[in-house]
């Protein structure tokens, strides 16, 4: 059987101004509904419909039944989903995405991603441990180009203390390259070097990486020329902590180079403040167009 492969195009940022227009013009739009941090506090009044899927509570499988019937009674070849993943879990968004690249496999698919940046809070005092390490979802495992490759990691660091020093040394990476957030809340970028000290002190300062997370489009941008310049030469496994939008950023980018692996690190739903449901600051985002096609 021939696998599939997809093109990533059309990447743009999406400003706080234009969030109210990326859920209406969408077919349908998904979102994990807070107390606090929810979006429709931070935008005009947007009357809710069929289109809107609210995952709290949802497996799996309802999940994929859900978009399934809905993608189904399209009959255009264009499908435009608009995902809040600000209280979405990791795990939950992952699944998400692998349904929506399965089912749309013959339409162009649209994503626009919406990430709301919460109100600084320091990290919490408690150690969260690695009870589970492994790729996100079977879609998102990646292969070796050839066998015997190397690995090399690509971390995004966060407020989770020593859990990628841990994701690296399981997978015995030889190389490691690591993504460190800037964001408006500048007290947060204090908080993530301190807490990932001994992750930057282990790496050269050519490994390091500072990116924008208002800038989103820049990251996958930035993690496309990554991956494919060591493509050949390693076996690349994303592990993206930190802010949610680089972990989006990191599944938009393994679709686009399905040799890479994007893993999950088990803790985060015990780890309150990794996408605790905190007042908004502002709202980000980024949009891009999903097409398959098969190799001869």
């Amino acid at each position: 059987m021939i696998k599939c492969r997809y093109v990533v195009e059309d990447i743009k940022d999406i400003q706080g101004d234009q969030v109210e227009n990326a859920i209406e013009n969408s077919n349908f739009f998904i979102s994990f509904k807070g107390n606090r941090r929810n979006i429709f506090d931070f935008t005009s009044d947007i009357e809710f419909g069929e289109k809107f899927i609210f995952v709290n509570d949802m497996d799996e499988a309802i999940l994929r039944d859900k978009l399934n019937n809905l993608i189904s009674k399209s009959t255009d070849d264009d499908i435009s989903v608009c995902i809040d993943i600000s209280l979405i879990s990791r795990k939950v968004l992952s699944d998400i995405m692998s349904i929506l690249s399965i089912l749309c496999v013959n339409k162009n698919l649209v994503i626009k991603i919406i990430y709301s940046l919460a109100k600084y809070a320091p990290p919490s005092k408690g150690r969260f441990y690695n009870n589970l390490v492994k790729p996100v979802s079977n879609f998102f495992r990646g292969w070796a180009l050839k066998p015997g490759m190397p690995v090399m990691t690509i971390v995004g660091i966060g407020y989770e203390r020593d859990k990628a020093i841990g994701a690296i040394e399981y997978l015995e990476s030889s190389k490691t390259m690591v993504y460190i957030p800037d964001s408006v809340e500048s007290a947060y970028r204090a908080d993530v070097l301190d807490e990932n000290s001994n992750i930057i002190s282990s790496v050269g300062a050519d490994s390091l990486i500072n990116y924008t997370v208002e800038r989103p489009s820049e990251i996958i941008y930035s993690l496309d020329t990554l991956i494919g310049s060591h493509k050949n030469s390693f076996k690349t496994v994303l592990l993206p902590f930190g802010p949610k939008i680089f972990f989006a950023a990191s599944l938009i980018s393994a679709i686009a180079h399905p040799e890479t692996s994007v893993w999950y690190v088990s803790g985060e739903e015990k780890d309150f403040n990794s996408s605790q449901d905190r007042d908004i600051v502002s709202c980000i985002g980024f949009s891009c167009s999903i097409k398959t096609f098969f190799p001869k």
